[in-house]
């Protein structure tokens, strides 16, 4: 007896007419000079750093729902100007959690801190010893914060004649291990299995090369990397599976601290986000990984070698005894 589909459609208009309705009212009160948006006795308006902002999840919208619901109307106040800041900026805090930012952001990079946390482990580093440190650099901002941790780092860990009694392979080692398990911690979590029998495509189940796309877009929606490509046109799985070695190119742009780069390398040390991360992920796979990286502007090639790690490290004794034993008859010869 009732037009059930036209009572529908008059409510969805209603709906959208008090809707533009209200927007419009929003927007009179913030123009009008003689108005202004408060906040409830002891809620003064704050600012709200980026970090604070970034923190923000969309399970925490009630919180910020609840904070808008705590304003009140006041008018011919002093002090407009400031409770309308006060409230855009609520709002905008509200609309951050409703569109999900990103719980970091380029500005707010894990590296440092990792760096500072390996240097103590491995090489006596300290916090007092590292805010009093000069870097002596131009770079600002991140870049200026990651160049001063490897800077740090260079001097803590010196090159040495000898690649071997030199403590810069274990901290690169250590970085990408920190680098992985701070992105585990904050939702990148890349399939982790074993890379060696089950292959590169965990038999077509999605394997490390798509780990890698995995960990780098995490590291992008945490605004830490702007895009990534993965290109695997080398790899031949069945090669691989008989214990030869592979190799990706990976392009990353717009990567947290990029611009640092070169003058790390320069540093004989090398900085790069995405291929830390790759590090302490093929490790978990049981790959053992050599990084060439390359980089133009805020543009970084990184040409991946790896291999099987059991492979690598009985090549890599063998190669050592065979080294050793070449220094061993050198040195017996000039004493002759």
């Amino acid at each position: 007896f009732f037009d059930v589909q036209g009572i529908l459609q008059g409510i969805g208009v209603m709906r959208a007419t008090l809707m533009l309705a209200a927007a419009i009212g929003v927007i009179a009160l913030l123009s009008s000079p003689a108005s202004a948006f408060s906040l409830a006795p002891g809620l003064a308006p704050a600012t709200f750093a980026p970090s604070s902002l970034s923190s923000l999840s969309l399970r925490r919208c009630p919180a910020a729902a609840s904070a808008v619901s705590a304003l009140s109307m006041s008018s011919g106040t002093t002090e407009s100007a400031g409770n309308r800041r006060g409230f855009l900026q609520l709002a905008t805090a509200a609309a951050v959690a409703l569109a999900g930012k990103p719980a970091f952001a380029a500005d707010a990079t894990p590296v440092p801190g990792i760096v500072q946390s390996v240097l103590k482990t491995i090489a006596g580093g300290s916090a007092s010893e590292f805010e009093a440190f000069d870097a002596a650099s131009s770079l600002s901002g991140v870049d200026g914060d990651i160049y001063k941790a490897y800077k740090y780092a260079a001097v803590k860990c010196p090159a040495t004649e000898d690649p071997r009694a030199s403590l810069r392979g274990l901290f690169q080692s250590k970085v990408g291990d920190g680098v992985y398990k701070w992105g585990t911690e904050n939702g990148v979590n890349p399939k982790v299995y074993d890379a060696r029998g089950d292959g590169m495509t965990n038999q077509g189940k999605g394997g490390a090369i798509k780990g890698v796309s995995t960990l780098l877009s995490g590291y992008k929606k945490k605004g830490l990397i702007k895009d990534f490509t993965v290109d695997s046109s080398k790899h031949n799985e069945d090669l691989w599976l008989q214990g030869n070695p592979t190799s990706l190119s990976v392009t990353v742009t717009g990567a947290a601290g990029v611009g640092a780069s070169k003058a790390i390398q320069d540093l004989g040390l090398q900085e790069s986000l995405a291929a830390s991360g790759m590090q302490g992920y093929f490790k978990q796979v049981k790959l053992f990984a050599n990084f060439d990286q390359k980089v133009e502007g805020d543009k970084e090639t990184i040409e991946v070698s790896l291999s099987w790690a059991g492979k690598a490290r009985q090549k890599g004794t063998l190669d050592r005894r065979a080294a050793d034993k070449l220094n061993a008859a050198r040195a017996y010869q000039e004493k002759l």
